[in-house]
């Protein structure tokens, strides 16, 4: 394999529902009553695999969260300078941790405005000049990539977008005969694709196509960190490779690899009819040393994944509704994964279970080495032997908030 700053949460927007806070001041030992530590391991070979993945078809999940565990863990730019003769100002994309680029569908540097237009395979470059006159100086066309981001730096535009493949279906032949009262169709399975384009001859220079397709993604410094997601049902049903695929691309070179078993974890007490895959890639301004590294966590679905990055560390939280015989809560299982800038990897450090689901990255916040989470529960309870199980049934609104410490 090639190598908030913002206020947490004004207000909780739950009246005469019940406010818990916790404070663990070691992750290493939870001790808190509403959480349980995540144990993860190593898939480290196909069979163990496939057996995660076949299982999850009846998971539904129970955690004992009043129990006391121990972790078990595995051990900006500057502007470019322009023709333009004026100093300038501009506005760049909102994020929420200073140092953190987020991507947007518009980027410039005050000399040049990227922008791609949702849903279309283009770029269009427009110059800025000291009038703030606006010409459209290009379009680049991307074939069959579709945009979902781009960030700016020095030297690159990259792009973070999704290629379709179509797959078609077709009537196929019955004996000697072909089948005529049928209808083929066809569909496109999404792709996440990064493509790393040279500013000064708008051509690409790097390309990386994985299988999975990208939740998020933040670049810091000249690294860039995405986060992935793959889907494994088909995959059982297909009989296709289970692992994630990339498609590295440099020049009129490309090369195909698989994340290896060794790097595929997975955490007890979690579903598995998924993967969420890490991906890092070090940027260089020599595009032939640009580099790649990826690793698979299995998980639940991609809808209930929240991201929330620092500049030392990329927090993963997976919500989880659980249903059972006479009653259905949340949970939502944090992973702590360290950022090494210099090469672009992410490596696991600690992860918990705690009850309720985040809204979104904004329910998290980083400070002096704490992480703050604001979660809800919702809580349902009903007699599924009464023949009016209905007339017994209640529901339960919690909200916490959660100050969680790793030590060392």
């Amino acid at each position: 394999m090639k190598n908030i700053n913002r206020k947490l949460i004004a207000k909780l927007f739950a009246f005469g529902a019940l406010i818990m806070t916790t404070m663990v001041t070691g992750c290493d030992k939870v001790t808190g009553e509403n959480l349980k530590s995540a144990k993860i391991h190593a898939v480290g070979n196909e069979s163990t695999l496939e057996k995660l993945v076949e299982s999850s078809t009846t998971f539904y999940g129970y955690y004992d969260l009043s129990s006391n565990a121990v972790y078990d863990a595995v051990e900006s730019t500057e502007d470019k300078s322009g023709t333009g003769t004026a100093n300038r100002t501009y506005t760049d994309t909102n994020v929420q941790v200073e140092g953190v680029m987020e991507g947007d569908i518009v980027k410039t540097d005050g000399y040049e405005i990227y922008y791609a237009a949702r849903y279309e395979n283009k770029i269009r470059v427009f110059d800025v000049d000291d009038n703030h006159i606006i010409s459209l100086r290009e379009t680049i066309d991307l074939g069959n990539v579709y945009t979902d981001a781009l960030y700016l730096l020095d030297d690159y535009l990259v792009i973070v977008g999704y290629t379709y493949t179509n797959i078609e279906v077709s009537c196929g032949e019955y004996g000697d005969s072909k089948v005529s009262d049928c209808i083929s169709y066809m569909w496109g399975r999404p792709t996440g694709t990064v493509v790393v384009i040279d500013r000064d001859t708008l051509d690409s220079v790097y390309t990386l196509t994985t299988d999975s397709y990208f939740m998020d993604h933040r670049i810091i410094d000249n690294s860039l960190f995405l986060v992935g997601h793959k889907y494994l049902y088909y995959n059982l049903v297909d009989d296709v490779e289970l692992r994630p695929t990339f498609t590295e691309t440099i020049g009129a070179s490309s090369e195909t690899e698989y994340v290896d078993y060794s790097d595929i974890y997975y955490f007890d007490d979690n579903p598995t009819y998924s993967m969420t895959v890490l991906t890092g890639v070090k940027i260089n301004a020599d595009p032939t040393l640009i580099t790649y590294n990826s690793s698979g966590y299995l998980g639940a679905d991609s809808y209930y994944k929240q991201l929330y990055v620092s500049t030392n560390s990329l927090y993963l939280c997976e919500n989880v509704y659980h249903y059972e015989e006479s009653t259905s809560y949340d949970s939502m299982t944090m992973s702590k994964f360290n950022i090494d800038v210099e090469t672009a990897t992410l490596e696991f450090s600690a992860s918990c279970i705690v009850e309720g689901m985040s809204l979104n990255q904004f329910s998290m916040d980083e400070y002096n080495g704490y992480l703050r989470v604001a979660t809800t529960n919702n809580i349902s309870n009903w007699d599924p032997l009464s023949s009016n199980w209905w007339s017994a049934f209640t529901r339960t609104v919690e909200n916490h908030l959660y100050i969680l410490h790793l030590s060392k």
